[in-house]
């Protein structure tokens, strides 16, 4: 009896369920493909969209466009309109507790419109050009939101994918060392036939070995000096230090950087006092070119010799 209940209420809710079901507006219920149809930008998936960009003279492009979410391609063509919203970025960073600049006006340009065509998903892609050097500060966070602000006769615009936010920064290239030659120092530890705290080790690529000033049978203080030769001429822009990794003391302080086109004659780039840090860059006041590059080493921290583990040009 009791499994002969049980079947008779299941099959009440069934039946009552099904009642509600024919009871419900026929409006609700119906199926409308139109009402599945919306346009959205594809970069916006990821906000936002970093694009580290190199500083240099000629302008670089990042890729964007709009894309059509339905349950099938548009029959006819659809144009689209994009629009720069720089009024955005003081939301995001308040929003996401960030300081990020807003991307100079004059340093992009891109295209307003697009078409995504009949029978396609999404539009060609689309250019923006960005100008770094005169334009943006170097290893600056910029950021440019990008909207998707039309889409065809009323077309329904996802507003969750509506705004991309390209996150600009410009870094300078370090240049290629590999043909560097060392040309002349004032002074160096190791042994001779020892590479170890030795000069070269300066341009090894390893974070882990390093050049000291020599402290064995004699100790000279500073000015230290080391010469390189980067085997053609540079547009040089600045220098990084990467210090010693297993010792707190002998980091530069206080360098001067001086170049030269023929190794003979020397203009000094610039005079810098450094953080008491294992990584430090140091930018010139104007680019300068030369093919020699010096490094005077007139202080350091806590000590009168001094190490180094890399050195980088860009």
């Amino acid at each position: 009896m009791q499994r002969i209940n049980m079947f008779i209420g299941a099959w009440c809710f069934i039946l009552g369920f099904a009642a509600l079901c024919v009871s419900c507006n026929k409006e609700e219920l119906r199926y409308n493909p139109a009402d599945w149809v919306k346009l959205y930008m594809p970069q916006a998936i990821n906000n936002p969209v970093e694009h580290p960009l190199v500083m240099r003279d000629s302008a670089q492009s990042i890729v964007y466009g709009a894309a059509y979410a339905g349950t099938t391609y548009p029959a006819t063509d659809i144009t689209v309109t994009f629009q720069a919203k720089p009024d955005k970025v003081a939301d995001f960073n308040a929003q996401h507790g960030t300081d990020y600049k807003v991307l100079p006006a004059d340093s992009y340009t891109f295209q307003s419109s697009a078409i995504i065509p009949a029978g396609k998903d999404n539009s060609a892609p689309l250019h923006l050009q960005i100008k770094t050097i005169g334009a943006l500060e170097p290893l600056v966070n910029y950021l440019l939101p990008l909207s998707l602000v039309q889409a065809g006769d009323n077309l329904t615009i996802n507003p969750t994918l509506q705004t991309s936010y390209f996150l600009i920064r410009g870094e300078y290239k370090r240049f290629d060392r590999s043909a560097w030659k060392i040309v002349d120092f004032s002074t160096q530890n190791g042994q001779e036939g020892s590479a170890n705290e030795r000069v070269e080790n300066a341009l090894d690529g390893d974070i882990n070995t390093f050049w000291h000033s020599q402290y064995q049978g004699d100790r000279p203080g500073p000015p230290h000096f080391l010469t390189f030769d980067m085997n053609k001429l540079q547009q040089v822009h600045g220098v990084s230090f990467s210090a010693r990794r297993n010792a707190a003391n002998g980091q530069f302080k206080r360098v001067r950087v001086e170049l030269s086109q023929d190794g003979q004659n020397w203009q000094l780039a610039g005079s810098f006092e450094l953080a008491n840090a294992l990584e430090n860059t140091v930018y010139l006041a104007s680019n300068m070119e030369g093919r020699y590059i010096r490094i005077w080493i007139d202080e350091a921290y806590g000590n009168i010799t001094c190490s180094l583990a890399e050195l980088n040009v860009f």
